[in-house]
């Protein structure tokens, strides 16, 4: 009799103990109302700006609500559609073709539509091209017959480089040696005399360029006014841009270059408050979602209404609420 005893007072204190850890668990990550969500945020390459911009982000929504957010580094935009369609990231950041080609299955995607809506949009990314001041080249067309990165693979950085390159009648795979590197290994090899040229799309200014200008001397190349027309008229997701001389030490010249928006994405069946939440901490701290970078200038309310792709039902019941998006 005394053993039964025993072991109902042992059951009953693993009993106890279990639901004093639930309850513990459940207050640490915010009750049992839904709240606590943890979210993984896909941003891009460490020298890039989706990583800093990431990062900032995650910090806000950590600092501002009772989400649980963690930035994570990725190959980029491609890839970032693909972590949100496969729900390995919740939120991931991408340029306006990423997003474009990925809800339309076109482009990379190679006629796979991807599960993805439109979160917010951020910021202008522009298109830069640099080599080395002392190399010769002066223009895209000199880059015939060089090694060149095109970006990083994943990213969408390779395809508007192409495009690029093709509208100056440049074979990408056979008019020059291409290589697919991220922004990091596309310095330094430019440093090392290892690469001829290497491409960036990111907020201006680049922290890749700035520690490559820092460093060396160098030059970048800037769009013929009639190829850019050309682009921008095939391609609506591009527009023009000039990188004002003075943004990159040595770069004492305006640069005619692409520029491209840069959103957020979300699957389509992310719960519809929680979209609404993410972004209406973020837009409510606007002013500190500015100061993450250089490029927070360009983040307000009526920018962040504007996609290329539908928006996703929380974000859309935000942006009708404030009015910046008609019902």
């Amino acid at each position: 009799m005394k053993k039964c005893r025993g072991i109902v007072v042992v059951l009953i204190t693993m009993v106890g103990m279990f639901l004093l850890s639930a309850c513990s668990s459940s207050e640490a990550n915010g009750g049992s109302d839904g709240g606590g969500d943890s979210i993984v945020i896909g941003t891009g390459g460490s020298s890039g700006t989706y990583y800093a911009v990431g990062a900032g982000m995650a910090k806000l929504l950590n600092d501002k609500s009772d989400v649980n957010a963690v930035s994570q580094g990725t190959k980029g935009a491609i890839e970032n559609v693909r972590l949100v369609h496969s729900k390995s990231v919740d939120i991931g950041m991408g340029n306006w073709d990423a997003l474009y080609f990925g809800y339309n299955g076109t482009g990379p995607f190679d006629g796979k539509k991807q599960d993805v809506k439109a979160l917010m949009t951020l910021y202008l990314s522009g298109g830069q091209m640099a080599v080395k001041a002392d190399s010769g080249i002066e223009s895209y067309e000199d880059l015939k017959g060089k090694k060149v990165n095109l970006g990083p693979p994943g990213s969408t950085i390779t395809e508007m480089s192409k495009i690029i390159l093709k509208t100056y009648g440049i074979d990408p795979e056979k008019d020059i040696e291409p290589y697919y590197l991220s922004f990091n290994e596309g310095g330094t090899k430019l440093q090392d005399n290892d690469l001829d040229a290497t491409f960036y799309v990111s907020g201006i200014p680049t922290a890749g360029l700035i520690d490559l200008t820092s460093t060396s001397d160098i030059r970048l190349l800037s769009l013929d006014g009639e190829i850019a027309d050309k682009i921008v008229e095939e391609y609506p997701y591009y527009d023009k841009l000039t990188i004002p001389a003075g943004t990159y030490n040595g770069i004492d010249y305006d640069v005619s270059t692409l520029q491209l928006w840069t959103s957020l994405m979300v699957h389509a069946d992310m719960p519809e408050e929680k979209a609404y939440n993410i972004v209406k901490t973020l837009m409510e701290n606007v002013e500190q979602f500015q100061q993450v970078h250089n490029v927070g200038k360009d983040i307000s309310l009526e920018t962040a209404a504007k996609a290329p792709i539908p928006f996703h039902p929380g974000a859309e019941k935000y942006y009708k609420e404030q009015g910046v998006l008609s019902e």
